[in-house]
């Protein structure tokens, strides 16, 4: 190792997170120049580092201190040296594609929340719990890109929005067990729904109904987000059509059979993903 250039050992660091990690956003770097899926594995592994901080921790003292470390290192990526490889390599990407700190700061409040709050009241909660913690790696994201202008940022948040809403219904079963209920609380209440059938993976009608519910307003979301892509240049953005195809096509698993979640890992093939990935990879050619 000691033979292998700096940011080699920093980049390695970023990219087997991302590998380790099988998300579905991975594939979609696959795509992008060589500068920009480099960033963007260093966004994704700061993302997860601090994640699992709050994950992984067994309390909240523990996470909260790991989430402090996290902000110190950012505070060095802007304005010194990192020691975290991966904040290394946040550090190149902030300088050459001009990520604002602001963005970093706002994922790391973002996430935090979860150690204080495991309740939304309403969906308008819930959409700025997802700005936190989605929308704004979206932001990032759109510097990566360097795609500019307000219908980027709009699009950027409403897809992050819609990303995150559908990791919500996607992870009800998960996120229970941690006690966690991310739905918001007034749908429940109007759907004839207790906080407890959540928490003990009840299904039953009244669920379907709210979970159709939900799904109806994150396809919306999905609609007007898409809708303001198409007004952008869509070669930069193909790494963003996969991700929003990707979740678009597991929401629409979900709303088959809005009991999946409950049942198990609702997830498309490897097939499936690497077909969506082509063909926006090959609708970005023209």
């Amino acid at each position: 190792m000691k033979n292998i250039p700096e940011k080699n050992r920093t980049e390695e660091t970023s990219q087997a997170i991302t590998r380790k990690s099988r998300s579905n956003f991975s594939g979609s770097f696959f795509f992008l120049p060589a500068e920009k899926r480099r960033a963007m594995e260093a966004v994704y592994a700061f993302s997860r580092l601090v994640d699992d901080a709050v994950d992984e921790s067994a309390s909240t003292l523990e996470a909260d201190e790991k989430l402090k470390g996290w902000r110190r290192e950012l505070e060095a990526a802007y304005h010194g040296d990192p020691d975290h490889p991966v904040l290394k390599e946040i550090a190149w990407a902030a300088l050459r594609f001009q990520i604002p700190k602001k963005y970093f700061e706002e994922l790391l409040a973002g996430v935090r929340k979860d150690l204080d709050q495991d309740r939304y009241p309403d969906f308008e909660a819930l959409c700025a719990y997802a700005y936190g913690v989605a929308s704004v790696v979206g932001l990032i994201c759109m510097k990566i890109f360097e795609v500019e202008g307000p219908e980027a940022e709009e699009s950027a948040v409403l897809l992050g929005r819609a990303l995150q809403i559908t990791n919500v219904l996607h992870d009800l079963k998960s996120d229970a067990m941690r006690g966690r209920i991310y739905l918001p609380l007034n749908d429940l209440k109007h759907f004839s729904l207790t906080e407890d059938e959540i928490l003990q993976g009840k299904t039953s009608v009244r669920l379907d109904s709210l979970m159709y519910y939900e799904i109806g307003q994150v396809e919306a979301i999905y609609a007007q987000a898409f809708g303001l892509m198409k007004k952008l240049p869509r070669k930069p953005l193909v790494a963003a059509w996969i991700m929003g195809k990707v979740y678009y096509r597991i929401l629409q698993k979900i709303k088959k059979d809005p009991r999946a979640p409950l049942k198990g890992k609702v997830s498309l093939s490897g097939g499936a993903k690497i077909g969506i990935a082509l063909r926006e990879w090959v609708r970005s050619l023209f």
